[in-house]
Order: structure tokens, then C-alpha cells, then sequence
């Protein structure tokens, strides 16, 4: 059987319900559960239960510094410390089993307003940790 794969060409990614689309170069949605050390003593074997489930969100976008736009949107929201939605999909199309949505609140815990070289475009990457459970969604 063929396996199905996806090239990302147009994830949609919405902060604090806006779309933030056009300018995300990358995106990221590590999932983790915590490794909980249930060894005890008389066993020859480290033994780990599983523990709490964790997640963040990493993207990345080019820089955009003009007037109400990313960079002085996402320094309001870092420097008041807001929590917001956050809706990514694998595509900007209709929410579906194959585009499933991945709906959480987060806030900015780690954002670098300005990165790059010399003759390289500015980015953005930045690091939204969840205050809620992640839901997943195919309707």
C-alpha cells in the first residue's frame, strides 16, 4: 500500500485570530509526554510510566516591521504576557480528514523580534507554549 505524503505549501496559522499565513516560512507542533521513573527497588530494569502530555508551537516568519503589523502585534502580546487562540492547519483549505485543525490557547514564551545576517531577509521565529489542551479536528 502507497503511503500518503504532504508537502507543506500553505499552512494556515492564526494568532489571536489572525491569520498570520503569508508571512510563516515554517511551522512546527512538537508533542511530548513526560517520562515518569516507576523503577523500583529489586528491579534490574529501569521501568517509566507515562506522565503528562506537553506541546508547543514553533514557527517561523519574515519579518515585518511596517505599522500594525507582526512585529509590533506580537511585542503587544508578548510584553502583556496575553494568552490567545491559536488555530494551525496543514493547509489553508477546508478543515477535513486529510487537513486536520490543531486548536489551542498559548502565549509567546520565547520570541526573537530580529534575526539574520548580512543580506539575508529578517525573521521571526518564535515559541508558543500552551495554558490549554491541544484539540484536534477533522469538521
Amino acid at each position: 500500500m502507497a503511503t500518503a505524503v504532504t508537502v507543506l505549501y500553505n499552512a494556515f496559522v492564526s494568532i489571536n485570530a489572525v491569520d498570520r499565513s503569508e508571512q510563516v516560512d515554517s511551522v512546527s507542533l512538537p508533542m511530548t509526554v513526560a517520562e515518569l521513573d516507576a523503577t523500583c527497588m529489586g528491579s534490574d530494569t529501569t521501568v517509566h510510566e507515562p506522565g503528562l502530555k506537553g506541546f508547543s508551537l514553533d514557527i517561523g516568519l519574515k519579518s515585518d516591521f511596517t505599522d500594525d503589523e507582526d512585529d509590533e502585534d506580537f511585542h503587544a502580546l508578548w510584553d502583556a504576557r496575553t494568552k490567545f487562540a491559536v488555530l494551525i492547519r496543514p493547509s489553508a483549505t477546508a478543515v477535513g480528514v486529510g487537513n486536520p485543525s490543531y486548536a489551542f490557547t498559548g502565549f509567546i514564551s520565547s520570541w526573537n523580534a530580529i534575526q539574520g545576517s548580512v543580506g539575508e531577509l529578517s525573521t521571526t521565529p518564535m515559541t508558543i507554549t500552551n495554558t490549554s489542551a491541544l484539540v484536534r479536528a477533522v469538521t
